[in-house]
């Protein structure tokens, strides 16, 4: 038995070639999935945000709750005019003593909408709003990272901020994003592999939280996340019917993306007689190195060789008497090799932790 005991199970979707949008019954779907996380990914103007507005609409009714957020303010205002587009009589209530979040109050909704970036793990700050059902993270994936500082703190940022929300309990979390960057912060924290175009993929695995007191919880997280593959009729009404809201050229950029690549693949190297390279990583002092082959990278578990350099991904296992390194540079270049889908694992267990190692070294010390 491998040492991460997770249970991964995949889904084909077979939409009709003539569903025009990716809309509230698909987002249903993935919630009947019953996960903590629900992930939807495609390319913009799917449908994804206007899923969402009626699933709040609905839950809104139902006497819920819920929560809109954007990683800064000012694109938690742009997402405030899209929704006054639904709601043309919302207006913002101010939250005391905060102020990059306010409320959204809508005529004849008890309800209400709470707004709150996640950039900043205060920004839930003064927030004391009850039975939120569901919190929507838009845009969890940029389209570019235009700080690194971004990179290595939004998640613990962004679960502080879910945290706070999430007074009742009862709070599920929506991430929604327009392209696919699979070494996001998230999706490293959570050891998610990348999910291939018209797939779902959902995940249940332990977790160890800490609480207020300092005690250290175990419990089981669970994720859900569709790749959605738009059908000929999306394709047809997001080029050419919709104002041109994309180009070809972008919509190609999306896929292009190796998203129709079999990306976590799981398989040995076909020349096992080719040496490893003349280095290793460590993660959690597991070894594992890879065979370059036919312009893809083959990781697998090995025996340590403390007579080549060892590139470890916390300072704690800096030891240069044993050559063991901590070079943060690597990153970049195995970065661009997972996102191209050019990195292939041995088992799950080398994925989990070439996984691990990258999102300890992306960490500042």
């Amino acid at each position: 038995m491998e040492k991460f005991n997770r249970i991964i199970k995949t889904y084909k979707t077979d939409y009709p070639d003539d569903m025009l949008y990716w809309g509230l019954k698909q987002l249903k779907k993935d919630l009947s999935y019953g996960c903590d996380y629900t992930i939807a990914t495609s390319p913009r103007a799917g449908g994804k945000s206007s899923a969402a507005i009626q699933l709040f609409d609905e839950t809104m009714r139902d006497g819920y709750n819920v929560a809109w957020c954007r990683y800064n303010k000012s694109q938690l205002g742009m997402s405030f005019t899209a929704f006054k587009k639904w709601y043309p009589d919302i207006k913002k209530e101010a939250i005391p003593h905060n102020n990059n979040a306010f409320l959204g109050v809508i005529p004849g909704y008890d309800q209400k909408i709470v707004f709150c970036p996640w950039n900043l793990s205060d920004n839930a700050k003064g927030i004391d709003v009850p039975n939120i059902k569901y919190q929507v993270m838009d845009e969890f994936i940029p389209e570019f990272y235009t700080t690194k500082t971004r990179k290595e703190t939004e998640y613990k940022s962004a679960m502080s901020v879910r945290t706070s929300l999430n007074r009742s309990g009862i709070m599920r979390t929506i991430c929604l994003a327009n392209c696919i960057y699979w070494l996001n912060p998230f999706s490293l924290a959570w050891n998610f592999p990348p999910v291939d175009v018209g797939t779902i993929m959902t995940i249940r695995q332990p977790a160890n939280i800490t609480l207020d007191n300092g005690e250290i919880k175990r419990i089981t997280q669970s994720y859900c996340w569709e790749n959605v593959k738009f059908t000929p009729s999306m394709i047809d009404r997001v080029i050419h019917n919709d104002g041109g809201s994309m180009t070809i050229e972008e919509l190609e950029s999306y896929y292009n993306n190796a998203t129709k690549q079999e990306y976590s693949k799981i398989e040995k190297c076909p020349k096992m007689n080719i040496n490893t390279v003349n280095y290793q990583l460590m993660n959690d002092r597991y070894y594992f190195s890879y065979r370059n082959y036919n312009g893809c990278f083959y990781f697998c578990k090995i025996r340590p060789n403390l007579t080549i350099p060892t590139y470890v991904d916390k300072p704690e296992y800096v030891d240069l008497g044993i050559k063991h390194y901590r070079y943060p540079n690597l990153t970049k270049t195995f970065e661009t090799y997972y996102n191209t889908g050019r990195c292939i694992f041995e088992s799950n267990e080398t994925l989990m932790h070439f996984q691990a190692w990258l999102w300890n070294l992306r960490k500042r010390v």
